[in-house]
Protein backbone atom coordinates (compact mmCIF):
# COMPACT_ATOMS: atom_id res chain seq x y z
CA UNK A 1 0.00 0.00 0.00
CA UNK A 2 1.22 3.05 -0.99
CA UNK A 3 0.78 6.19 1.07
CA UNK A 4 0.86 9.79 0.71
CA UNK A 5 3.16 11.80 3.06
CA UNK A 6 2.25 15.25 1.95
CA UNK A 7 -0.69 17.04 1.99
CA UNK A 8 -2.88 17.07 -0.87
CA UNK A 9 -3.96 20.33 -2.21
CA UNK A 10 -7.30 20.38 -3.88
CA UNK A 11 -8.17 22.52 -6.91
CA UNK A 12 -12.23 23.51 -6.18
CA UNK A 13 -12.41 25.11 -9.63
CA UNK A 14 -11.37 21.98 -11.29
CA UNK A 15 -12.91 19.60 -8.85
CA UNK A 16 -16.35 21.21 -9.54
CA UNK A 17 -15.78 20.94 -13.77
CA UNK A 18 -14.46 17.68 -13.27
CA UNK A 19 -17.48 15.89 -11.44
CA UNK A 20 -20.37 18.01 -10.72
CA UNK A 21 -22.30 15.10 -9.45
CA UNK A 22 -21.46 16.47 -6.18
CA UNK A 23 -22.25 19.58 -6.26
CA UNK A 24 -24.66 19.44 -3.15
CA UNK A 25 -28.66 20.19 -4.53
CA UNK A 26 -31.88 19.49 -2.33
CA UNK A 27 -31.92 15.78 -3.95
CA UNK A 28 -29.16 15.04 -1.87
CA UNK A 29 -30.66 16.19 0.91
CA UNK A 30 -33.70 13.76 0.63
CA UNK A 31 -31.70 10.73 -0.32
CA UNK A 32 -29.61 11.63 2.87
CA UNK A 33 -32.46 11.63 4.63
CA UNK A 34 -33.40 7.98 3.14
CA UNK A 35 -30.22 6.80 4.08
CA UNK A 36 -30.14 8.29 8.01
CA UNK A 37 -34.07 6.09 7.82
CA UNK A 38 -32.31 3.39 6.49
CA UNK A 39 -29.79 3.61 9.43
CA UNK A 40 -32.52 3.88 12.01
CA UNK A 41 -34.93 1.24 11.09
CA UNK A 42 -31.69 -1.23 10.95
CA UNK A 43 -31.32 -0.57 14.68
CA UNK A 44 -34.86 -1.23 15.21
CA UNK A 45 -34.21 -4.29 13.80
CA UNK A 46 -31.09 -4.79 15.75
CA UNK A 47 -32.71 -4.36 18.85
CA UNK A 48 -35.68 -6.50 18.18
CA UNK A 49 -33.30 -9.33 17.26
CA UNK A 50 -31.03 -8.34 19.85
CA UNK A 51 -33.79 -10.18 22.40
CA UNK A 52 -33.08 -13.49 21.20
CA UNK A 53 -29.12 -13.04 20.19
CA UNK A 54 -28.17 -16.84 19.33
CA UNK A 55 -31.34 -17.62 18.33
CA UNK A 56 -32.11 -15.17 15.71
CA UNK A 57 -28.01 -14.13 15.13
CA UNK A 58 -27.82 -14.12 11.45
CA UNK A 59 -31.17 -11.62 11.36
CA UNK A 60 -28.94 -9.75 13.97
CA UNK A 61 -26.37 -9.99 12.34
CA UNK A 62 -27.45 -8.93 8.16
CA UNK A 63 -29.18 -6.19 9.97
CA UNK A 64 -26.14 -4.86 11.85
CA UNK A 65 -24.55 -5.18 8.01
CA UNK A 66 -27.36 -3.09 6.46
CA UNK A 67 -26.71 -0.48 9.09
CA UNK A 68 -23.50 -0.24 7.83
CA UNK A 69 -24.28 0.06 4.60
CA UNK A 70 -26.03 3.15 5.14
CA UNK A 71 -23.46 4.64 7.08
CA UNK A 72 -20.93 4.12 3.81
CA UNK A 73 -23.38 5.67 1.67
CA UNK A 74 -23.65 8.59 4.39
CA UNK A 75 -19.78 8.62 3.78
CA UNK A 76 -19.29 8.57 0.27
CA UNK A 77 -22.12 10.75 -1.07
CA UNK A 78 -23.48 13.00 1.06
CA UNK A 79 -20.91 14.11 3.40
CA UNK A 80 -18.71 14.01 -0.28
CA UNK A 81 -20.96 16.63 -1.44
CA UNK A 82 -20.83 18.58 2.02
CA UNK A 83 -16.78 18.62 1.51
CA UNK A 84 -17.51 20.01 -2.23
CA UNK A 85 -19.74 22.54 -0.84
CA UNK A 86 -17.41 23.83 1.74
CA UNK A 87 -14.34 23.01 -0.32
CA UNK A 88 -12.55 22.20 2.74
CA UNK A 89 -9.14 20.81 2.24
CA UNK A 90 -8.85 19.41 5.98
CA UNK A 91 -11.80 17.08 5.55
CA UNK A 92 -10.89 15.94 1.71
CA UNK A 93 -7.52 14.72 3.03
CA UNK A 94 -9.23 13.06 6.13
CA UNK A 95 -11.37 10.92 3.60
CA UNK A 96 -8.09 10.66 1.17
CA UNK A 97 -6.37 8.91 4.21
CA UNK A 98 -9.27 6.99 5.16
CA UNK A 99 -9.92 5.37 2.13
CA UNK A 100 -7.84 2.26 2.89
CA UNK A 101 -9.97 1.84 5.82
CA UNK A 102 -13.55 2.61 4.15
CA UNK A 103 -12.76 0.09 1.62
CA UNK A 104 -11.36 -3.06 3.92
CA UNK A 105 -15.03 -2.55 5.77
CA UNK A 106 -16.40 -2.56 2.35
CA UNK A 107 -14.26 -6.37 1.30
CA UNK A 108 -15.65 -7.42 4.81
CA UNK A 109 -19.31 -6.95 3.66
CA UNK A 110 -18.98 -8.27 0.67
CA UNK A 111 -17.49 -11.85 2.12
CA UNK A 112 -19.79 -11.51 4.81
CA UNK A 113 -23.46 -10.93 3.95
CA UNK A 114 -23.66 -13.68 0.81
CA UNK A 115 -22.10 -16.39 3.58
CA UNK A 116 -24.58 -15.09 6.11
CA UNK A 117 -27.64 -15.20 3.23
CA UNK A 118 -26.64 -18.70 2.67
CA UNK A 119 -26.51 -19.95 6.43
CA UNK A 120 -30.50 -17.99 6.36
CA UNK A 121 -31.87 -19.85 3.33
CA UNK A 122 -29.85 -23.42 4.66
CA UNK A 123 -32.25 -23.01 7.71
CA UNK A 124 -34.77 -22.02 6.08
CA UNK A 125 -34.26 -25.23 4.07
CA UNK A 126 -34.01 -27.22 7.34
CA UNK A 127 -37.43 -25.97 9.06
CA UNK A 128 -38.38 -28.11 6.09
CA UNK A 129 -37.05 -31.26 6.63
CA UNK A 130 -37.64 -33.80 9.72
CA UNK A 131 -36.52 -33.45 13.25
CA UNK A 132 -33.75 -36.06 12.34
CA UNK A 133 -32.63 -33.61 9.71
CA UNK A 134 -32.73 -30.84 11.37
CA UNK A 135 -30.58 -32.31 14.43
CA UNK A 136 -27.77 -33.92 12.41
CA UNK A 137 -27.74 -30.17 10.56
CA UNK A 138 -27.65 -28.84 13.94
CA UNK A 139 -24.86 -26.26 13.16
CA UNK A 140 -27.87 -24.12 11.43
CA UNK A 141 -30.85 -25.07 13.31
CA UNK A 142 -29.70 -24.61 16.89
CA UNK A 143 -28.46 -21.58 19.01
CA UNK A 144 -25.18 -22.04 20.48
CA UNK A 145 -24.06 -23.36 17.15
CA UNK A 146 -25.40 -21.07 14.77
CA UNK A 147 -24.17 -18.56 17.36
CA UNK A 148 -21.09 -19.56 17.16
CA UNK A 149 -20.99 -20.57 13.28
CA UNK A 150 -21.96 -16.78 12.69
CA UNK A 151 -19.03 -15.61 15.05
CA UNK A 152 -16.35 -17.86 13.33
CA UNK A 153 -17.97 -16.66 9.71
CA UNK A 154 -17.32 -13.04 10.73
CA UNK A 155 -14.02 -13.57 11.99
CA UNK A 156 -12.98 -15.26 8.79
CA UNK A 157 -14.31 -12.00 7.12
CA UNK A 158 -12.16 -9.55 8.89
CA UNK A 159 -9.10 -12.14 8.13
CA UNK A 160 -10.50 -12.22 4.49
CA UNK A 161 -10.90 -8.11 4.42
CA UNK A 162 -7.14 -7.92 5.87
CA UNK A 163 -6.20 -10.07 3.00
CA UNK A 164 -8.12 -8.27 0.62
CA UNK A 165 -6.75 -5.38 0.77
CA UNK A 166 -3.37 -5.67 2.70
CA UNK A 167 -1.52 -4.76 -0.92
CA UNK A 168 -4.00 -2.05 -2.23
CA UNK A 169 -1.85 0.62 -4.53
CA UNK A 170 -3.26 3.49 -4.58
CA UNK A 171 -3.07 3.98 -8.22
CA UNK A 172 -5.09 6.96 -9.28
CA UNK A 173 -5.91 9.90 -6.59
CA UNK A 174 -8.31 12.67 -6.79
CA UNK A 175 -11.47 13.98 -4.91
CA UNK A 176 -14.04 12.81 -7.19
CA UNK A 177 -13.03 9.17 -6.83
CA UNK A 178 -9.64 6.99 -5.29
CA UNK A 179 -8.96 4.18 -7.63
CA UNK A 180 -6.95 1.08 -5.52
CA UNK A 181 -6.06 -1.91 -7.11
CA UNK A 182 -4.47 -4.81 -5.49
CA UNK A 183 -0.68 -5.66 -6.15
CA UNK A 184 -0.31 -9.25 -6.28
CA UNK A 185 1.28 -10.81 -3.27
CA UNK A 186 5.06 -12.87 -3.54
CA UNK A 187 3.52 -15.72 -1.18
CA UNK A 188 2.25 -18.00 -3.93
CA UNK A 189 -0.49 -19.43 -1.21
CA UNK A 190 -1.73 -15.89 -0.31
CA UNK A 191 -1.80 -14.74 -3.79
CA UNK A 192 -4.09 -17.90 -4.56
CA UNK A 193 -6.31 -17.16 -1.60
CA UNK A 194 -6.65 -13.38 -2.65
CA UNK A 195 -7.49 -13.75 -6.70
CA UNK A 196 -8.68 -17.17 -6.22
CA UNK A 197 -10.38 -18.90 -2.92
CA UNK A 198 -11.87 -15.41 -1.63
CA UNK A 199 -13.71 -14.27 -5.18
CA UNK A 200 -14.73 -17.74 -5.89
CA UNK A 201 -16.46 -18.62 -2.55
CA UNK A 202 -18.21 -15.37 -2.45
CA UNK A 203 -19.41 -16.32 -6.23
CA UNK A 204 -20.68 -19.61 -5.48
CA UNK A 205 -22.32 -18.81 -2.43
CA UNK A 206 -25.13 -16.80 -4.69
CA UNK A 207 -25.88 -19.68 -6.78
CA UNK A 208 -25.81 -22.04 -3.40
CA UNK A 209 -28.28 -19.73 -2.01
CA UNK A 210 -30.50 -19.18 -4.74
CA UNK A 211 -31.19 -23.05 -5.65
CA UNK A 212 -32.01 -23.84 -1.86
CA UNK A 213 -34.60 -20.87 -2.02
CA UNK A 214 -36.53 -22.48 -4.83
CA UNK A 215 -36.04 -25.49 -3.12
CA UNK A 216 -37.15 -24.13 0.58
CA UNK A 217 -40.27 -22.59 -1.66
CA UNK A 218 -41.11 -26.08 -3.30
CA UNK A 219 -40.94 -27.47 0.02
CA UNK A 220 -42.73 -25.10 2.27
CA UNK A 221 -46.11 -27.45 2.45
CA UNK A 222 -44.02 -30.37 4.27
CA UNK A 223 -43.29 -28.04 7.16
CA UNK A 224 -44.19 -30.04 10.36
CA UNK A 225 -43.47 -33.53 7.86
CA UNK A 226 -40.29 -33.61 6.79
CA UNK A 227 -39.36 -36.67 4.83
CA UNK A 228 -41.02 -39.81 7.08
CA UNK A 229 -40.38 -38.43 10.57
CA UNK A 230 -40.08 -41.41 13.14
CA UNK A 231 -41.79 -39.51 16.24
CA UNK A 232 -44.92 -38.18 15.72
CA UNK A 233 -44.82 -36.07 18.74
CA UNK A 234 -42.14 -33.91 17.23
CA UNK A 235 -44.23 -32.90 14.05
CA UNK A 236 -47.85 -32.23 16.15
CA UNK A 237 -46.79 -29.07 16.76
CA UNK A 238 -49.36 -27.05 19.49
CA UNK A 239 -49.74 -23.59 20.42
CA UNK A 240 -48.64 -24.96 24.60
CA UNK A 241 -45.96 -24.48 27.04
CA UNK A 242 -43.75 -26.44 27.28
CA UNK A 243 -40.90 -25.91 30.06
CA UNK A 244 -40.89 -22.15 29.39
CA UNK A 245 -40.63 -22.82 25.74
CA UNK A 246 -43.31 -22.25 22.97
CA UNK A 247 -44.27 -24.64 20.78
CA UNK A 248 -44.81 -22.91 17.81
CA UNK A 249 -47.57 -24.07 15.20
CA UNK A 250 -46.65 -24.96 11.19
CA UNK A 251 -48.43 -21.74 9.77
CA UNK A 252 -46.11 -19.66 11.45
CA UNK A 253 -43.33 -21.82 10.38
CA UNK A 254 -44.09 -21.26 7.35
CA UNK A 255 -44.80 -17.64 7.42
CA UNK A 256 -41.26 -16.87 9.35
CA UNK A 257 -39.97 -18.92 6.30
CA UNK A 258 -41.59 -16.71 3.45
CA UNK A 259 -40.78 -13.31 5.38
CA UNK A 260 -36.71 -14.88 5.09
CA UNK A 261 -36.92 -16.00 1.75
CA UNK A 262 -38.34 -12.20 1.16
CA UNK A 263 -35.26 -10.94 2.42
CA UNK A 264 -33.16 -13.15 0.93
CA UNK A 265 -34.22 -12.16 -2.59
CA UNK A 266 -33.73 -8.46 -1.93
CA UNK A 267 -30.12 -9.84 -1.53
CA UNK A 268 -30.24 -11.57 -4.30
CA UNK A 269 -31.40 -8.50 -6.09
CA UNK A 270 -28.56 -6.82 -5.30
CA UNK A 271 -26.13 -8.95 -6.03
CA UNK A 272 -27.63 -9.80 -9.09
CA UNK A 273 -27.21 -5.86 -10.23
CA UNK A 274 -23.50 -5.55 -8.74
CA UNK A 275 -21.93 -8.32 -10.67
CA UNK A 276 -24.16 -7.61 -14.05
CA UNK A 277 -23.95 -4.24 -14.19
CA UNK A 278 -21.48 -2.05 -11.47
CA UNK A 279 -18.65 -4.41 -10.82
CA UNK A 280 -17.49 -4.22 -14.77
CA UNK A 281 -18.12 -0.62 -14.49
CA UNK A 282 -16.30 0.78 -10.94
CA UNK A 283 -13.30 -2.14 -10.69
CA UNK A 284 -10.24 -0.58 -12.30
CA UNK A 285 -9.65 3.26 -13.50
CA UNK A 286 -9.91 1.84 -17.02
CA UNK A 287 -13.10 0.00 -16.94
CA UNK A 288 -15.03 3.38 -17.49
CA UNK A 289 -14.62 7.24 -17.30
CA UNK A 290 -15.07 9.18 -14.12
CA UNK A 291 -18.38 9.54 -14.62
CA UNK A 292 -19.60 6.44 -15.23
CA UNK A 293 -17.46 5.14 -12.22
CA UNK A 294 -19.33 7.34 -9.70
CA UNK A 295 -23.05 7.09 -11.00
CA UNK A 296 -22.23 3.45 -11.35
CA UNK A 297 -21.58 3.19 -7.58
CA UNK A 298 -24.07 5.77 -6.40
CA UNK A 299 -26.77 3.61 -8.35
CA UNK A 300 -25.49 0.18 -6.71
CA UNK A 301 -24.71 2.32 -2.57
CA UNK A 302 -28.32 4.23 -3.10
CA UNK A 303 -29.90 0.53 -4.13
CA UNK A 304 -28.21 -0.94 -1.35
CA UNK A 305 -29.58 1.62 1.61
CA UNK A 306 -33.33 1.12 -0.01
CA UNK A 307 -32.84 -2.65 0.24
CA UNK A 308 -31.82 -2.34 3.52
CA UNK A 309 -34.61 -0.18 4.75
CA UNK A 310 -36.96 -2.52 2.50
CA UNK A 311 -36.25 -4.64 4.61
CA UNK A 312 -37.44 -3.92 7.66
CA UNK A 313 -40.74 -2.15 6.07
CA UNK A 314 -41.12 -5.66 4.89
CA UNK A 315 -40.64 -7.20 8.41
CA UNK A 316 -42.70 -4.36 9.92
CA UNK A 317 -45.51 -4.92 7.07
CA UNK A 318 -46.01 -9.01 7.36
CA UNK A 319 -43.65 -10.21 9.66
CA UNK A 320 -43.50 -9.07 12.86
CA UNK A 321 -46.05 -10.33 14.57
CA UNK A 322 -44.99 -13.36 16.32
CA UNK A 323 -42.53 -14.44 13.80
CA UNK A 324 -40.35 -17.21 14.57
CA UNK A 325 -36.71 -16.83 14.73
CA UNK A 326 -35.98 -20.12 15.97
CA UNK A 327 -37.04 -23.80 15.13
CA UNK A 328 -34.68 -26.20 16.43
CA UNK A 329 -35.05 -30.27 16.21
CA UNK A 330 -37.25 -30.72 19.48
CA UNK A 331 -40.32 -28.70 17.71
CA UNK A 332 -39.41 -26.08 20.18
CA UNK A 333 -38.99 -22.26 18.92
CA UNK A 334 -38.80 -18.92 19.93
CA UNK A 335 -41.02 -16.49 18.59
Amino acid sequence: MSKVSSKIVYNWTDISQTCPEFSPNYVDIILAIFAIAGFILSCMLIAKFRKQLKGSVSVFSLSFVDMSYCLLYLYNFPLKSLVFYLESDFMANVRHKAQHQIETIEEFGNFFIPILMMYIVLEKFLWTCSPRTRYSLRLFTMDRPKFILTAVTAGVGIVVAVISTWNLVILHVHFCDVVLLPFAFTNKFLNTIQRIVIPLTIALSVPISFIFALITLCRIGKVGKGENPVDQEAVNLGNEEVNGAVRVITSLVKKSILCMLTFYFLFFLREVCYFAFVRQHTKGVFASNRHHRIMYSWYYDFSSVVLSGSRYLIYYIFCRHEVVVNFPPNALGSL
